[in-house]
């Protein structure tokens, strides 16, 4: 499993507006080291996405949970 982080930049408040971050995390405690990095170089609002290696994303059941 891969962690993708994605985040705003200081100033911006739109969410698709929202840059990948990092697509190389394996660990939590990757993210967090990203996450200070990021906010040392002016990002804030960060969302962290599960990627799993060889598995099609089920866009049906994403699209379920946010209605």
């Amino acid at each position: 499993m891969i962690y993708l982080l994605y985040g705003l930049r200081i100033g911006e408040r739109h969410r698709y507006m929202e840059e990948l971050l990092s697509e190389k995390c394996r660990t939590l405690k990757d993210v967090d080291k990203v996450i200070e990095l990021a906010k040392q170089d002016g990002f804030h609002s960060f969302r962290i996405s599960k990627f799993i290696e060889g598995e099609m994303p089920d866009f049906v059941r994403a699209v379920k949970k946010r209605r």
